[in-house]
Parts: C-alpha cells; structure tokens; sequence
C-alpha cells in the first residue's frame, strides 16, 4: 500500500480492493464443493439410518424423513436427496421393489 501526501479528493470515504480477490473466489468455490461433498455423505448416511430402522419404505416416506433427521444440520432437498438414493441403490445398501419401483428394502 502506497500513500500519496499530495493526493487530494472532494470523498470523504474511500474503497479499497484488497489484492488476490481472484484467489479467494477459487477457495470460494473449492469450499462450495466441500460442502456440497459433506452434505451429500450426511445424506447418504440419514438415509441408511432411515432405512435401516424402517425396512422399507415408499420415496416420498424416505425423503420426508430424511429431511426431518437433517432439518437441524441444513434444509436437504429433495433434488439432493434422490441422487444420493440411487448411489444406495448401485452400492448395494438399498434396492427397488420388484413389483413397485417407489418402493426401497434396506438390503444390509
């Protein structure tokens, strides 16, 4: 920072832009996904919590539920939730129906 003694400005107020805002905004967005990371493991793991005391259950059942267990960490989105059902499903931890595919069996 540089100070100009014969700097003279009618403002009373100035703004400065502090230096390497560009490498701030990258953290920014490394700490988005973090985030978005964390809350999906915290997620997956509401919903093996879920499933596991229940046995089975409808969709909209599962989500409501896990957005009740996760209400005091975040607000979980159901756009959130679905991916995070079907990672379950390919993982083996949960499965389909065979006749309604609305329906989840916890397989563990």
């Amino acid at each position: 920072l540089v100070v100009r003694a014969q700097f003279s400005s009618e403002n009373r107020e100035l703004s400065f832009v502090p230096r390497g805002t560009a490498s701030r905004a990258r953290g920014v967005k490394e700490d988005s996904n973090e985030l978005s990371m964390s809350r999906s493991y915290q997620i997956e793991a509401a919903i093996v919590r879920v499933m596991k005391a229940e046995r089975v259950l409808e969709l909209q059942e599962l989500i409501a539920e896990v957005v009740k267990q996760l209400r005091v960490l975040f607000l979980a989105q159901p756009a959130d939730i679905k991916p995070c059902i079907d990672r379950l499903v390919q993982k083996d931890f949960i499965s389909h129906d065979e006749t309604r595919r609305d329906i989840y069996h916890y397989v563990g």
